[in-house]
């Protein structure tokens, strides 16, 4: 995890205005605490701040190289898990190198295939480099790591991590358009992929790369999920996929110091952690909220707890595992901190709990695996295969949206909130690419898993990378693999269902792996509170909001507001985000708006 920063003036000479670089790299200082550095050239600024974990004495950034005369720099977050083969290759075409960390190896890649390098990359990142008169930027294809934007009427782009060190820069004001608050009510805390919710502030698309030069600038969609047919039949594709996940994990293992995994003893972090765990030791976290047992329901959403399942996947893998238990009250009062690690309101205490838990592995590592992603990739949400959902004409993970509006000030309920999720639905839909010879399951399948990917996943991904970077952690998601993905995404759903059990095909591969109680627990998602004294802390929270910013109440009218409050969000029975979201964490979600508005300085247009 490391954060990166660029300013890039091709119009004039910015050398002499160091002072603007160092001030948008002061705000990336948690992203990367080992270590930091700036280069200066006349048309282009460019910092660094590095968690070391590769080549931790020589992997320093930015780095320079000279190749057949010309100097070539980077900035770069993330992490190739294939560049020891791309080393090899690279090596047996005359390049040389001085270090063991994969930046150099990026750096080369791109000295000797230019901008179709990105082609060849497998693992997560976001870089930025400079040669002669042209810069080129990258993300990786399913956006795991972030990378943000602004264009400035002079010319100017400024380019980061986060947009925090975006708006360090004086002459980007913090505006926040109508249009971007009805997105937001209509998607959020989900984000129209591209955009964010400042004005003319934007995130490289996963995927996409950025070529910029004093002529011109180009952007190119260089990933795409391949569309074909699948061949193997079942037990082929059973192996394969067991040895696909298996080599990803092995190769997301790569670093120099500790490794650490989260371990809820679900399907997906526990294939994470066993295998991992027969790569090099381990240790391994789970997540309690502290007194959530005395007052949780089993539902739908959240079938079981997760404490006896992590234990039993712990003892069976041998790992050093360790409870981290989080104070309820605590998370209510994290709410804040958690909106600044991501510049945004955004999924509520499902934020802050994570936040509380990452500050604690912290103490002991700076990398950890995660499960997350499996998923989108493999069907396990409801809206996969539920009829009511498969059918909805949006997005089937939004919920309430006239009951949203109804929360609103008169003024902005009157914004297009259905056109604007309706027009991005749509737009979505017609991206996504069927075969002649799909059932209409495999279609439902193809058409819930693009969507998943693209929307959900990145929401949780960006969720991720901003609150364990905003400690110094650096999270790696191995069901996040484009090799993976794009296998598993042509597997027909009756493969896929398995047994007519969500990631049955996940599970027969992994059966030898698992202890039976782990393989056949329901999906049950991250940990929410059900305590009622955090309900109550939320609600003095942004009782106290309605009294003290009067900014808020030009978004949201005080009556709707006083009546969610004494109903402590009873009328939001079912999630109106994802599986979780219910009406605390819907108050919670308008205090970290109040408290974003405020703090930024959002200025409303």
């Amino acid at each position: 995890m490391c954060g990166l920063a660029a300013i890039i003036n091709y119009r004039r000479d910015i050398s002499n205005e160091v002072y603007r670089i160092e001030k948008m790299n002061r705000k990336l200082v948690q992203r990367g605490p080992d270590d930091s550095g700036i280069v200066v050239r006349k048309n282009v600024l460019l910092a660094h701040t590095r968690l070391a974990i590769m080549d931790v004495e020589k992997g320093k950034q930015p780095m320079e190289v000279v190749y057949d005369g010309v100097l070539y720099t980077i900035i770069y977050n993330g992490m190739l898990y294939n560049f020891k083969e791309l080393k090899e290759e690279l090596v047996s075409l005359g390049h040389m190198f001085l270090t063991e960390c994969d930046t150099e190896v990026l750096l080369h890649s791109y000295i000797e295939w230019r901008e179709k390098c990105v082609e060849r990359l497998n693992g997560i990142f976001a870089f930025v480099i400079s040669h002669e008169q042209e810069i080129f930027a990258a993300r990786d294809p399913f956006g795991v790591k972030p990378l943000y934007y602004s264009m400035k009427n002079d010319g100017e782009w400024l380019i980061a991590s986060e947009i925090k060190a975006i708006l360090a820069e004086e002459s980007i004001r913090p505006i926040l358009t109508k249009h971007n608050f009805a997105s937001m009510i209509a998607l959020g805390p989900s984000l129209e992929s591209g955009q964010t919710l400042y004005k003319n502030i934007y995130a490289l698309h996963p995927g996409e790369s950025l070529k910029i030069n004093k002529f011109q600038h180009k952007y190119h969609q260089y990933h795409h999920i391949k569309v074909c047919e699948h061949k193997d039949d079942f037990n082929e594709t059973v192996n394969k996929l067991h040895y696909m996940v298996t080599q990803c994990i092995h190769s997301q293992c790569l670093s120099d110091v500790p490794l650490s995994a989260m371990l809820s003893g679900g399907l997906d972090s526990s294939i994470v952690c066993s295998i991992a765990s027969q790569y090099r030791p381990i240790t391994t976290y789970s997540l309690l909220l502290k007194d959530n047992e005395e007052y949780f329901e089993s539902n739908q959403y959240q079938p079981s707890q997760d404490k006896e399942y992590a234990f039993l996947m712990a003892d069976h893998i041998h790992s050093d595992h360790k409870y981290i238990e989080v104070d309820q009250l605590q998370m209510a009062y994290a709410l804040e901190e958690a909106m600044q690690a991501r510049d945004m309101c955004a999924m509520a205490d499902i934020d802050s709990s994570l936040l509380l838990f990452a500050k604690e592995i912290k103490k002991g590592h700076k990398v950890v695996l995660s499960g997350e992603c499996a998923d989108e990739v493999f069907g396990g949400y409801p809206w996969f295969y539920k009829e009511e959902l498969v059918n909805k004409d949006t997005f089937p993970w939004l919920n309430h949206l006239p009951q949203k509006i109804a929360l609103l000030n008169p003024n902005m309920r009157e914004l297009d909130h259905y056109g604007i999720r309706k027009s991005v639905y749509e737009k979505e839909l017609d991206k996504i690419m069927y075969l002649e010879s799909d059932t209409v399951e495999d279609k439902i399948s193809k058409k819930m898993t693009y969507l998943s990917i693209y929307y959900f996943m990145q929401t949780l991904l960006m969720r991720m990378d901003g609150i364990t970077a905003s400690v110094g952690i650096e999270a790696r998601v191995p069901f996040a693999d484009k090799d993976i993905i794009d296998y598993v995404y042509n597997i027909p759903w009756s493969m896929k269902y398995y047994e007519g059990i969500e990631k049955g095909i996940l599970r027969e591969a992994f059966k030898s792996e698992l202890p039976k109680e782990i393989l056949t627990r329901k999906k049950s998602p991250y940990p929410k509170t059900y305590h009622p004294k955090y309900t109550e802390v939320i609600s003095e929270l942004l009782r106290q909001e309605m009294k003290n910013n009067p900014m808020l109440l030009y978004y949201f009218d005080e009556i709707a507001l006083q009546d969610l409050i004494d109903s402590q969000g009873r009328s939001f029975e079912l999630p109106w985000f994802g599986q979780l979201m219910k009406g605390p964490q819907l108050m919670a979600y308008i205090y970290q708006f109040s408290r974003w508005i405020k703090t930024y300085h959002m200025i409303p247009e």
